[in-house]
């Protein structure tokens, strides 16, 4: 469990852990809280001693998942991260889902989205193995805490790439079905529930999950869908960046189309300068309609 600054969801997330007896340890990593995360999880490991801190600083999620996993002692893995919650039985099935297939080097499940307090948003949109990884250019179909996998395919795929600041687990994702795609597995039952707040990585960095995103899919699949652009420019449009002037917008938008230029096909590279001026001009007009 990667933890900074998890405030009032830390511990939810770590009892949704420890109360499975699948469980053999709980490692967390935390990145230097200044709140009371790093109390609150010195109190919890007191009562449990299956919770282990095994860094009080890293260079991010990645760097601490790195750390935790090296210091894993487990032949099954999975990732929580401390705003998030397993559902109950969630391990016990990833369990008899690999003991039941041991060709399986992975495992992931159905996900939900939740808010601040718990409450359901939406069911996470997940697809099964079989789509294949060029479906992942439509987007991420594997909820991150939904997934289970042995060792053996960590020591495999190699540690979280640390350059990475938003997207290293969609790259892992990437990186196992490019790897081993007939050995992972799929289980039809909710696993976890993804929480969304605004402190998360994907609000906060929502650009720059995007680019990330963008430049993986070109690495894995050929070249990124030019919607994963038009997303992000209307997302931003919509909030901050629609109170700016218009020559102001169409520099923000040049720069972004100039940073995913080289990872789109030549149709998008020809089409999208069109299409990204359009959103801006449909943009004030909703503003100046207001």
């Amino acid at each position: 469990m990667p933890c900074r600054n998890a405030g009032p969801y830390l511990q939810a997330a770590v009892q949704s852990v420890l109360s499975q007896p699948e469980c053999l340890e709980l490692l967390v990593a935390d990145g230097g809280s200044t709140d009371a995360s790093l109390q609150v999880l010195e109190d919890l490991a007191e009562a449990d001693p299956r919770l282990r801190i095994v860094s009080r600083s890293d260079r991010g999620p990645a760097d601490a998942l790195n750390k935790a996993f090296r210091a894993a002692r487990g032949t099954l893995i999975g990732w929580l991260n401390a705003d998030d919650l397993y559902t109950p039985g969630a391990l016990a099935r990833a369990v008899a889902a690999l003991n039941a297939h041991p060709e399986w080097l992975i495992v992931y499940g159905e996900a939900d989205h939740i808010n601040s307090d718990g409450d359901l948003l939406a069911a996470y949109p997940t697809q099964q193995p079989s789509a294949g990884i060029k479906a992942f250019r439509n987007g991420c179909f594997i909820c991150q805490p939904s997934v289970v996998f042995r060792r053996s395919m960590g020591v495999m795929l190699g540690p979280f790439n640390t350059e990475l600041k938003t997207a290293f687990d969609f790259d892992y994702w990437l990186r196992a079905f490019s790897s081993c795609p007939k050995r992972i597995g799929f289980i039809p039952t909710v696993q976890a529930c993804s929480r969304l707040h605004s402190n998360t990585i994907t609000a906060k960095q929502r650009e720059l999950v995007a680019l990330e995103s963008m430049q993986l899919i070109s690495d894995h699949c050929g070249h990124a869908p030019g919607h994963w652009l038009l997303t992000l420019v209307e997302e931003q449009l919509n909030e901050q960046t629609s109170q700016l002037a218009s020559e102001n917008l169409e520099r923000e938008m040049k720069r972004l189309f100039n940073m995913s230029h080289p990872w789109l096909c030549a149709n998008d590279q020809h089409h999208l300068p069109a299409q990204l001026s359009d959103l801006i001009q449909a943009n004030q007009r909703q503003q100046l309609g207001d």
